[in-house]
């Protein structure tokens, strides 16, 4: 009488359910993911939709009229100049062409 023994090790992918919703939510565009978060409030009474005031700079979250994201950015670069400037100050550093257009004095 023989007596064997055999052990295989078998690997193998499965799809969850959380993965596949989470799939779906992924493909939706930003129309249709609005849709399907407006929808899943009116059917289920326990949400609700919290609006919050986004940066328009950066996009994040205010804290009342401040974004802590620009404020630390800030204050690590204070010596950094703004990216923008106003009409006006664009307007001094230049001058006008023959065609009227602006352009910029030269240094």
């Amino acid at each position: 009488m023989e007596l064997t023994q055999d052990a295989t090790v078998q690997m193998g992918m499965r799809v969850s359910p959380r993965l596949v919703a989470a799939s779906y939510i992924l493909e939706l565009s930003s129309q249709e993911l609005q849709q399907a978060i407006a929808q899943e409030i009116s059917e289920n009474p326990a949400m609700e939709l919290v609006e919050k005031e986004t940066c328009p700079a950066c996009g994040g979250p205010m804290q009342g009229s401040i974004c802590p994201a620009c404020l630390s950015q800030q204050k690590l670069s204070p010596t950094r100049a703004p990216k923008w400037r106003s009409w006006r100050a664009a307007s001094r550093s230049s001058k006008p062409t023959r065609e009227g257009s602006l352009s910029p004095e030269p240094k």
